[in-house]
């Protein structure tokens, strides 16, 4: 969504069952929508490559769920 500035109704969706089926509550909801993509990107990229690719997979389906796979979604996915 933030990479090509496009919010499709099926990635909400998407984000929407993520959230649930990772039980992120109301108010980490609220801490996720202060932070910037550069300040996400360091905690993604400190990761163990095991949960790296965990939420490569995530960010992967995300960005698909929309039935487009944007280039500048691609490259900030393979940028991690």
């Amino acid at each position: 969504m933030e990479a090509d500035s496009i919010i499709d109704c099926r990635e909400v969706e998407f984000m929407d069952q993520m959230y649930e089926r990772l039980s992120v509550s109301e108010s980490e909801l609220s801490m996720l929508e202060m932070m910037d993509l550069e300040y996400s990107k360091g905690i993604i990229t400190a990761m163990d490559s095991e949960k790296l690719e965990y939420a490569k997979g995530l960010f992967e389906g995300m960005a698909l769920s929309d039935c487009y796979y944007d280039p500048s979604e691609k490259c900030l996915i393979e940028s991690l």
